[in-house]
C-alpha cells in the first residue's frame, strides 16, 4: 500500500473530472454577450474557410 506521501505517476488520468460551471454562474447579459461573441466567432471562421476554399478554386494543380 502506497503512503500519501508518495509521488503520483504522471501517466495516470485523474478518474474526477472538475465540474462545468454552472449557468447560473453568469447573468442573463452576460450570456447574450457570449452568445453574440459566439456568432460573431462563427461567421468569421465561416467566411475564413469559405476564403481558402475559393482561393483554392483559383489555384489548380
Amino acid at each position: 500500500m502506497m503512503s500519501q506521501d508518495a509521488p503520483r505517476d504522471p501517466t495516470q488520468v485523474p478518474t474526477q473530472k472538475p465540474a462545468p460551471p454552472s449557468p447560473a454562474a453568469f447573468s442573463p447579459e452576460e450570456l447574450a454577450r457570449r452568445r453574440a461573441s459566439s456568432r460573431r466567432l462563427a461567421w468569421l471562421l465561416g467566411a475564413v474557410a469559405l476564403g481558402i476554399y475559393l482561393v483554392g478554386l483559383l489555384f489548380k494543380r
